[in-house]
């Protein structure tokens, strides 16, 4: 299988993860949601310890759903980051921006990243991994995907101020470049849940 097939469906499952995880951070109650998530990262650091022992099924999914420069840092850096990046927002704020937050993240890095590879022609002057192309993907996208989410559960922020975090967090995640160990996931949702919570 290609490696544009593989990415399509890392961020498919990126995309998915995302949107689930959002729902059940603004159903679930915040102290449930501390335990799940810590619980998530205890979970994580086990599978990595006995990774050689899990199925061959198991290993083959995880490592399939792992970029192989992110292999050499750790299995699964993005899922961590972001499990990670959630668990730290919802401590320091409020449930709903975080869920809005996740949103922003998952929605607009699958979009950039999917775009941006098959229709990416003009590459940003200040970051040549990134397209003009993904850049719009992210922000149309995840702009979509919270005004969306405000409409069908009333999460009661402004649309400018909705707008306004998803154009913040597009012109952050332009500037992000690939990096075994900063996380563009870590980043978006944190200054994504930061920004509205002001």
């Amino acid at each position: 299988m290609s490696e544009g097939r593989k990415e399509f469906y890392r961020k498919f499952v990126h995309l998915a993860f995302g949107v689930c995880l959002a729902l059940t951070i603004y159903m679930l109650d915040k102290s449930i949601l501390l335990t799940l998530f810590s619980l998530g990262i205890a979970i994580y650091f086990l599978i990595v310890k006995f990774f050689s022992k899990l199925p061959a099924f198991l290993q083959k999914t995880i490592l399939y759903l792992s970029r192989e420069d992110e292999l050499k840092f750790m299995i699964g850096k993005g899922s961590f980051f972001f499990i990670l990046a959630i668990l730290i927002c919802l401590i320091l704020f409020s449930k709903t921006a975080v869920a809005t937050a996740t949103l922003i993240a998952a929605v607009g890095d699958a979009f950039s990243t999917i775009i941006g590879k098959n229709y990416g022609r003009h590459k940003l002057p200040y970051n040549k991994n990134k397209s003009f192309e993904g850049s719009l993907a992210f922000f149309t996208s995840s702009t979509g995907a919270i005004l969306f989410f405000d409409l069908l559960i009333n999460v009661n922020f402004k649309i400018f101020c909705l707008i306004f975090v998803a154009l913040i967090c597009t012109i952050l995640e332009s500037f992000i470049k690939r990096s075994e160990i900063i996380d563009d996931n870590l980043i978006i949702i944190v200054v994504g849940a930061f920004l509205l919570s002001l």
